[in-house]
């Protein structure tokens, strides 16, 4: 949603919270419609799929990896994991916490 509205630089140095409730109403929207999309893969390929929250990839790269790594069923160099360590962020982004909710908005996601 930063991104979409242009406004990543402006939370990020001046610590402002986004009030753009229309996209923030169509990010709701496409992360439900990735959910779905992610269900169904889920169903229909059931152990072939492997879960891998985002956070998790910033978080423990290396291990993230190895993790992906041995579900494909491919040996990675250590200098391939110290190549992708290094392009990732140092934290999560916490984008929810920079956008301002509506009740409804909140009691919808959270459910």
């Amino acid at each position: 949603m930063l991104r979409a509205t242009g406004s990543r630089d402006a939370v990020r140095e001046e610590g402002v919270k986004i009030n753009n409730t229309t996209e923030l109403e169509q990010a709701i929207r496409v992360y439900f419609g990735k959910a779905a999309s992610n269900q169904r893969v889920r169903e229909r390929y059931g152990d072939a799929v492997i879960d891998i929250p985002g956070h998790e990839t910033v978080l423990r790269p290396k291990e993230t990896l190895q993790r992906l790594c041995d579900h494909l069923g491919v040996t990675c160099s250590e200098d391939y994991f110290a190549k992708c360590s290094r392009i990732l962020y140092a934290a999560p982004s916490v984008t929810r916490d920079k956008v301002v909710w509506t009740e409804e908005q909140k009691a919808r996601v959270t459910k």
